[in-house]
């Protein structure tokens, strides 16, 4: 039997370490990233379009998991199962409060401002309900329970003598169906976010009850944050994903901007020749 020195195993050992070590520091390191609906056009474009950024797909990947609002995601951030994810501020400080969440702020997605979309709550155009005051006794429905818009929300019921926990039955609602919801009698009043309240704009048949725009004018609705922990083991990694979202982003405002200076010239030579409401 033939006997290989001790010293000629010790090298090859040696030798397969540093392999080992030069795979795993080329490996593309993959982060778990929650989304959701609506506003959330830098993930979409990072999802649909991935090769127009340079280091997604590249330096590192992306699983993403679609949840049905914020607060599960805050769940999921504290219980370790994501990275990243969109965030409300509410659902954010309920975590770190309640649920022992450290994470860093790393993004905003979306807020308001005067003159600009307020997410508002809505009732049919034949409906009683005429003030805040009217929607004791009713059903109301809200995105999520617990998620970013029901700080606010709350708060505009108090100020009108409505107690948010005992005078309405609140469900909850996505924004996808709050149209469906309200124009099938399932609530009385619901809240509405773009891109689906100017489709039920459009359609008619309901209209505006408040806006929290009146309690928060310059609410910040959604922002991305990650767990603390993983972005100081990998500094690097979140900057290259900051960095696609901030891109991701400008990439949506630049093509909106662009659709939206071609339906107005549309629109301008529809109206020269007479046929813009035929």
């Amino acid at each position: 039997m033939m006997r290989i020195p001790s010293k000629l195993i010790l090298a090859a050992g040696a030798v397969a370490a540093v392999f080992a070590c030069v795979d795993s520091s080329h490996a593309q390191q993959t982060i778990r990233v929650g989304w959701t609906i609506p506003a959330e056009e830098s993930k979409y474009w990072m999802m649909r379009r991935p090769a127009e950024f340079p280091d997604l797909g590249k330096t590192y990947n992306i699983e993403w998991t679609q949840f049905q609002g914020t607060a599960p995601m805050t769940q999921a951030l504290a219980a370790g199962a994501l990275d990243c994810a969109t965030q409300a501020p509410l659902s954010l400080s309920n975590g770190v409060v309640g649920g022992n969440l450290k994470a860093y702020i790393v993004a905003q997605h979306v807020f308001e401002k005067p003159g600009g979309f307020s997410v508002y709550w809505a009732v049919k155009e034949d409906s009683p309900i005429k003030t805040i005051a009217d929607l004791k006794g009713k059903t109301v429905g809200i995105s999520v329970i617990g998620g970013g818009t029901q700080g606010p929300f709350n708060m505009l019921l108090k100020q009108n003598g409505v107690d948010p926990t005992k005078d309405i039955k609140l469900v909850e609602v996505g924004f996808a169906v709050s149209e469906d919801a309200l124009r099938q009698d399932r609530v009385d009043a619901v809240n509405m976010n773009q891109p689906f309240a100017a489709r039920a704009e459009a359609k008619g048949g309901t209209r505006k009850l408040f806006s929290l725009s009146q309690v928060m004018p310059n609410i910040v609705h959604i922002l991305e944050a990650c767990r603390a922990d993983f972005v100081d083991k990998n500094p690097e990694l979140v900057k290259a994903y900051v960095r696609d979202i901030t891109s991701g982003m400008k990439k949506a405002l630049a093509s909106w901007t662009s659709r939206s200076s071609s339906t107005r010239r549309s629109s301008h030579r529809c109206n020269r020749r007479g046929r813009l409401n035929e």
